[in-house]
């Protein structure tokens, strides 16, 4: 969402920081919804992008401890 140019541009960096933050909250705490290999052959080649960038910057661990 915050990459499509119809966004209004001051709210881009609030919804790339939710996504990310989701993102971490999936991989630390929902092992049951791995983001593997399954789950990225999955997305839409327009989150491609988005998500790589998730991968090499996020400090969420793979794997809860709970």
């Amino acid at each position: 969402m915050s990459q499509q140019a119809k966004r209004n541009p001051l709210k881009r960096p609030k919804d790339r920081k939710q996504g990310f933050a989701l993102l971490d909250a999936v991989a630390e705490a929902m092992p049951h919804y791995p983001l593997d290999a399954v789950f990225e052959a999955a997305i839409p080649s327009e989150l491609q992008d988005c998500f790589d960038n998730w991968q090499n910057n996020t400090t969420a661990q793979r794997r809860s401890d709970w």
